[in-house]
């Protein structure tokens, strides 16, 4: 017999995708892509789990001219590092399981922009990582799980304010 009090779940799940974001002083907000992984402690059949996720985010835009100057290239990666707790509508035996999750913590970011007469700014900054997100995980198996999710961040920091990062992303998880 199985004592249900001490059994549980792990998996690590690696994604990657699509990331857009609005960030001040960008005219066209800023396009790019991310890498991401988690490691996920689920109790046995709960709903709740808490995951520790590090990820890469690298996207790119363009200033807005100052007195009518040329555009600036601008080109940013975060390294953010969060807890993240999530709450799947079904339990771990379940096929489909749809989740919503959250995400605190913090961020590392470098920045680089090239002016239009070569001249070059390369900074770097740290600050907070908050978000929201929502998806689904189709489970293969006992140890395989497809993940589909989409991720809505705030990034504040000395730097830049109100930057918001949006992540859509396709992994795969292994359950042990």
């Amino acid at each position: 017999m199985i004592n249900s009090s001490i059994a549980q779940e792990n998996n690590v799940t690696l994604s990657g995708g699509y990331a857009f974001g609005n960030i001040e002083d960008i005219s066209e907000g800023t396009t790019g892509w991310r890498i991401n992984a988690i490691y996920e402690y689920i109790g046995m059949n709960e709903h709740l789990s808490h995951g520790l996720s590090l990820g890469y985010i690298r996207t790119e835009g363009t200033l807005d001219g100052v007195l009518g100057t040329a555009d600036s290239k601008f080109e940013a990666g975060h390294w953010p590092i969060y807890y993240a707790p999530k709450y799947s509508f079904l339990n771990s035996e379940s096929t489909f399981r749809p989740f919503v999750k959250g995400a605190l913590g913090m961020h590392f970011s470098d920045y680089n922009i090239t002016g239009p007469f070569g001249g070059d700014i390369d900074t770097g900054d740290t600050g907070f990582y908050g978000g929201l997100g929502a998806g689904i995980n189709l489970n293969f198996g006992e140890l395989v799980l497809i993940n589909l999710e989409y991720e809505w961040a705030y990034l504040s920091n000395s730097w830049y304010r109100d930057g918001f990062m949006n992540s859509v992303m396709l992994g795969i998880g292994f359950k042990f």
